[in-house]
Order: structure tokens, then sequence, then C-alpha cells
């Protein structure tokens, strides 16, 4: 009698266990397939529009590619560069990204053909220590790319060691993307294309009044993985013989301390390296739509001003 009722409680333990199962692969499934399926969907959505990532990470065929920050965004007219060189220009810069969604974007224009030019115009943040905010946490525009190139792969696989996990899932590229995505859709355009990469800062209302001239905080401590990845870049453009110049470019300061880490890598792997943050050329208040960004009569000048140095300096011979 007591084994009888062991074996019905073992196999009711037993049913209730596969039951269990057989629920849990279920739910397994069910989560697998929204996933896809909201992954599919957004995908699909998000790759519609036109986008100036998507170009420059898969289209640009230009003689000279421009990368960096909001800096870089504001203060270069490729139109200027057209004209005074006869040189095709994008630019690539990039509201509030560093060294990493540089490297990413150039290492992937590389693969596919040989510019004839890079101006790389760099921040503190492109080479300092930062906080999170400015260091990994925004190559989240990247996700989408991921599995374009290994160079893509490589820079958010840096982002934390459970990436790769992460990305199994077809919903996680776009979870920190839904408003681009939407207000893409509402406009049907992608609002940071504006002139091949270019679009200039607007006066900000009363900031004109307001601004005073920024003073500069000398160089924060090395980050030595963002310097490696500025080394890559100058690694790559030495092994296609691409040109290439480092530049950082004006801004309403004052009393700038020199860039001393950036110079000295600079100097040591022999790349140009031209410093404007407080040229006397453009230490003009009309010229900035604030203390870090040119408005557009400041950076169709500087845009002339770099064109004519380029020339002067880099294609002497042409």
């Amino acid at each position: 009698m007591v084994v009888s009722l062991f074996i019905f409680s073992f196999n009711m333990h037993n049913n209730s266990l596969i039951l269990f199962i057989k629920k849990l692969i279920l739910f397994l499934i069910l989560v697998f397939i929204l996933d896809l399926s909201i992954g599919f969907v957004l995908k699909r959505l998000y790759f519609k529009i036109p986008r100036k990532i998507t170009y420059g990470i898969l289209d640009t065929k230009e003689d000279v590619l421009i990368y960096g920050s909001s800096k870089a965004y504001r203060n270069y007219n490729p139109s200027i560069f057209k004209e005074k060189l006869g040189l095709s220009c994008f630019n690539n810069g990039m509201d509030g990204q560093n060294i990493y969604y540089h490297y990413a974007l150039l290492a992937s224009s590389i693969e596919r053909y040989k510019p004839k030019l890079v101006l790389l115009d760099l921040f503190d943040v492109d080479y300092t220590i930062t906080s999170s905010d400015w260091s990994m946490d925004r190559l989240n525009v990247l996700l989408p790319f991921y599995g374009q190139n290994k160079s893509i792969n490589e820079v958010i696989e840096l982002r934390s060691k459970y990436e790769k996990i992460k990305m199994l899932s077809s919903i996680y590229p776009y979870n920190s993307l839904f408003v681009d995505i939407l207000k893409s859709i509402h406009l049907k355009k992608d609002s940071t294309f504006g002139s091949q990469g270019y679009l200039p800062a607007q006066k900000q209302v009363g900031m004109i009044d307001r601004m005073t001239k920024f003073n500069f905080k000398k160089d924060s401590a090395e980050d030595q993985i963002k310097t490696l990845y500025l080394k890559k870049i100058f690694q790559i453009c030495k092994q296609k013989d691409i040109k290439l110049v480092v530049i950082m470019s004006p801004m309403y300061s004052e009393n700038a301390a020199q860039p001393k880490i950036l110079e000295k890598i600079a100097v040591e792997n022999q790349i140009p390296f031209w410093n404007f943050t407080h040229i006397s050329l453009f230490a003009d208040i009309s010229l900035f739509s604030d203390p870090a960004h040119l408005n557009e009569t400041g950076a169709n000048k500087y845009s002339l001003f770099i064109a004519e140095k380029i020339e002067k300096e880099l294609f002497k011979n042409k």
C-alpha cells in the first residue's frame, strides 16, 4: 500500500514537471516568435528612411571624409571643399559621438574604397577619461548595424561582455531608438542628414548676448582604450596610404590649454595636427552659435580656411 502511494505520488510529480516543461518551452517559443516579429518590423521601419549613419557606413564614395562630434558636424561645409579643391566631400560628424563611433564608420568606408583625405576633428572626450555618457553609452546608434562588418562588431562589443548575448534579440538593437524611428517616420526623413552630412548650427535665442569666452581646463587623464582606437585610425589610413589630418576646430575661448595627450600621439605617429581652438582669426563672437560651435557664417569662413590650408600643404604638387 505504501509503495503504491509512493508510485502514485511520484507519477503525479513527474506529470506536473512534464507539464511545466511543456508550458515553459511553449512560452519560450512564443517569446522568440514575438521578438523575431517585432524586431523584423522595427528593422523595416528603421531602414525605410535614408539615414546619415547608414550612408556613412554603407554608401560613402566621396574623396574627402570628415569625422567628429557636433563640432565636425556644424563646422565643416562640404560644398566649400568641393568648390575650392574640386573634391567631393561628405561630413560624417554626429552630435555627442566620440572616437569609437568615428573609427567604426571610417573603417567601414575604407573596407569599400579608398578616400583621398580624412579630416578627424577631435575634442577632449575623444582621448580622455569621461563619464560613461561620453564613452560607450552612445554607441547604441550602431546596434542596427551589428554583423555588418568586423569593425562595427568590435566597437559594439566594447559596451559590455554580454553584448553578444544581447544581440541575439531582434528587438534589442532598436529598443533605444523608438523615438528616433517615430520621428523619422513622421518627418519622412533623417533630420541629421543635412547637405552632404552638414547641418549649420542655428543661433539659440539670447545665446550670443549671454555668451562668454570658454575657459579650458587642462587635459584629463588619458583613456587608453580611446587612444588605442585613435591609433587604429592612424594605422588603417597609413596602410591604405590615405592622407589624414587631426584637427581641433575653433571655440570661443581664451587661455585654452594645449591638448598635450593628443599632440603627443599625433607627433609619435607622424600625423599632421592642426590646433585652431583659440586661433585669433576666429576670435569673433559673431561667428559663433555657442561657445563650442560656429554658426553658418563662421562655418563657411572656417571651411574655406581649412580648404586653402589643405590645398597649400597637402595637395601642393597637384
